[in-house]
């Protein structure tokens, strides 16, 4: 597979209470596209769910098809702790 249009975010100065986010930690939303076959990208979606890193997969949306190569947008959740 391959991955382009990598974004990063924060949770946009929510209050860590409201939003849900541990005290002394932020929020960290990641986007990005993965282009190859469907089998490609499957077997990527499912090696970032096994990942001991903490990543949560909010979404995943098709993106079309060109050939034989599939576009997945994936919407990927962290967590940071905050510099003490």
């Amino acid at each position: 597979v391959s991955v382009s249009d990598v974004k990063y975010g924060d949770s946009g100065g929510e209050d860590s209470e409201k939003s849900g986010v541990p005290a002394g930690y932020s929020r960290v939303a990641i986007v990005m596209r993965v282009h190859g076959s469907y089998a490609e990208d499957m077997r990527f979606i499912n090696a970032v769910e096994r990942q001991k890193t903490l990543l949560l997969i909010d979404a995943v949306s098709f993106g079309g098809m060109k050939g034989n190569e599939l576009t997945v947008s994936v919407h990927l959740t962290t967590y940071l702790r905050s510099a003490a």
